[in-house]
């Protein structure tokens, strides 16, 4: 017989798995996210990160100061084959940033210019920001006349 722990371990997985689509190449998570596209389950324990639970759970702690790739290219990918364990480092000289055509805010990157040191940045945040710090500026300035 097995002991409670291990029970309960199977049952988790059982309703993980529930909540996976097997249709193709990646396992797709078709529960709630975090908001940033990563799959969000509750273990028993509290609210983890989808990809990493099902990856601890089949291949093992991952190795501390290293973090999950999803080597398909697909956040919402559950699937223990399509991750891999790298630096930080790594994971980001692996990222694709040639199809990202907006801010992190939605507005749209400009063609030309929005670059500074070599880093992308969102003329239109830049706006935004700058109008806000002139506004307060000058509400400080109406306070201490």
């Amino acid at each position: 017989m097995t002991d409670l722990s291990e029970q309960d371990t199977i049952h988790s997985l059982e309703r993980f798995m529930s909540k996976v689509a097997r249709d193709g190449d990646c396992w797709v998570w078709t529960a709630g996210d975090n908001g940033k596209g990563y799959g969000r389950f509750y273990s028993g324990k509290g609210m983890v990160i989808a990809h990493r639970w099902i990856y601890e759970q089949t291949r093992g702690k991952v190795p501390s100061g290293l973090e999950l790739d999803h080597l398909c290219r697909n956040r919402i990918c559950v699937r223990p084959e399509h991750l891999e364990a790298v630096t930080h480092s790594e994971n980001m000289l692996r990222v694709d940033r040639t199809n990202i055509t907006s801010c992190p805010s939605g507005h749209p990157y400009a063609e030309r210019g929005g670059i500074h040191h070599g880093r992308r940045y969102c003329k239109e945040c830049q706006r935004l920001s700058s109008a806000r710090r002139r506004a307060a500026n000058a509400i400080n300035q109406e306070v201490s006349a």
